[in-house]
């Protein structure tokens, strides 16, 4: 989270959303800060709660491969509550049932509003359309300076591959456990073929 009491503004960080990249640049905002609880802490303190507050989401197929990876793929192979999980079909089941353990997954959720919860959210900004969806979130927000963000290289690289990961029954399955985030933010049950759906392929994100 980054709480600005100057600016009246709050930003839920959703892991895999650019969350990390989002704290580097808000963080420089006038009186910005990361609350106590962390960067993907989710409840706003009582007195920020008519702040204006926003928060990223991003095509769940390449979202929830991009957890799986950088949790437990590659080289890590880490244990998830009772179930080793060794491949991205599991990593699925293991998610869908709740039983996804540590640090890294007891507290990943399927959907945006999972993460959410009960948060009034006064915009959503997708991460396949940061630089035009940062423009028209500052307009909304009555706040210029979102418009002008420049977002660093964050997080996990390791998932840049995630359409040769995909088949139908692995995108099927993706697609029923994060169907609210489809049908909420408008992404196309197909896109599991798209692999141009990176604002990185457009160089917005800057630095190494």
């Amino acid at each position: 989270m980054i709480l600005s009491h100057r600016m009246k503004l709050v930003f839920l960080g959703i892991p895999r959303t650019a969350s990390r990249a989002m704290h580097a640049a808000l963080k420089k905002l006038p009186g910005a800060r990361q609350p106590w609880g962390g960067l993907h802490r989710m409840t706003v303190p009582a007195n920020a709660r008519d702040y204006f507050t926003f928060c990223c989401a991003r095509n769940p197929y390449p979202r929830l491969y991009s957890h799986y990876c950088c949790c437990w793929g590659k080289r890590r192979r880490w244990w998830a509550g009772r179930v080793r999980v060794t491949s991205f079909a599991e990593y699925l089941e293991a998610l869908a049932a709740g039983t996804l353990g540590g640090s890294c997954g007891s507290k990943y959720r399927a959907t945006v509003r999972g993460f959410t919860g009960d948060n009034r959210l006064d915009a959503v900004v997708r991460y396949e359309d940061l630089p035009q969806g940062l423009i028209a979130l500052a307009q909304r927000a009555g706040i210029a300076e979102l418009a002008n963000l420049s977002l660093p290289r964050r997080g996990c690289c390791l998932a840049s591959d995630w359409v040769r990961q995909y088949d139908q029954q692995l995108a099927d399955r993706v697609y029923e456990i994060a169907r609210a985030d489809f049908e909420e933010f408008g992404y196309d049950r197909e896109s599991w073929r798209d692999p141009d759906l990176t604002p990185l392929a457009h160089g917005f994100f800057t630095g190494g």
